[in-house]
């Protein structure tokens, strides 16, 4: 069974997102522990995924048909070109505030070297911004990219909880919100792990700066 037999990952998204659904990944299995809340009994906010999200779930990324560890892309005839952006470490520098703690990411400098490049491009392309900060600070970090003239077509976060590493849970962001969807013109990142991931499954990657951490 896959997730995507249960619902489509738009559709759970959107539920953590509202928060009508908690979501937490097992620490050794491919399966995530999502579960309706108290806002969801609340509000009776009953549909395919709330009634569906009761427990452990195949993981997202089970849903990819792969026997390697990073699915391959291809571009796709038809499809809008995109930009891939990173945040920390590409267009955002650390400001005084430990590198987890999303909240105060409003003190972030903007790199302007490569903000200034991204402001170009979002003038004739979509900027898609995929970050490994965690859903909690997507409100903060939305203001942050806004104030800074950058335009976010789409964000995408870290779930909620989620501890694995940035490539893991990029590949699996990638998948889900891209993959089919768009073709990708290049990638901006500056993290080794993340970079190796995405030139693995064939897109173009710029580099930003020297990511071995």
């Amino acid at each position: 069974m896959r997730l995507a037999d249960l619902f489509s990952h738009d559709a759970l998204d959107a539920a953590i997102r509202d928060g009508f659904i908690r979501r937490q990944y097992h620490p050794s299995a491919p399966l995530a522990i999502l579960n309706y809340t108290e806002l969801a009994q609340f509000k009776r906010e009953w549909n395919d995924v709330t009634r569906a999200c009761r427990g452990k779930l195949p993981h997202p990324t089970a849903d990819a048909n792969t026997g390697s560890e990073w699915q391959p892309w291809e571009p796709t005839t038809g499809l809008d070109p995109v930009y891939l952006v990173d945040i920390d470490g590409t267009v955002a520098i650390k400001g005084d505030r430990d590198i987890y703690d999303g909240s105060k990411a409003h003190l972030d400098t903007p790199n302007w070297n490569v903000v200034r490049i991204i402001r170009m491009l979002q003038k004739t392309h979509r900027i898609v911004y995929m970050t490994g900060r965690d859903a909690e600070h997507r409100r903060v970090t939305a203001e942050w990219l806004k104030t800074n003239g950058l335009i976010a077509h789409e964000l995408h976060t870290r779930p909620l909880g989620d501890k694995r590493k940035d490539s893991t849970v990029k590949h699996e962001l990638f998948n889900q919100h891209i993959r089919g969807k768009y073709n990708v013109t290049g990638v901006f990142d500056d993290r080794n792990q993340v970079v190796e991931m995405w030139r693995a499954i064939g897109l173009t990657v710029f580099q930003v700066a020297d990511g071995n951490f």
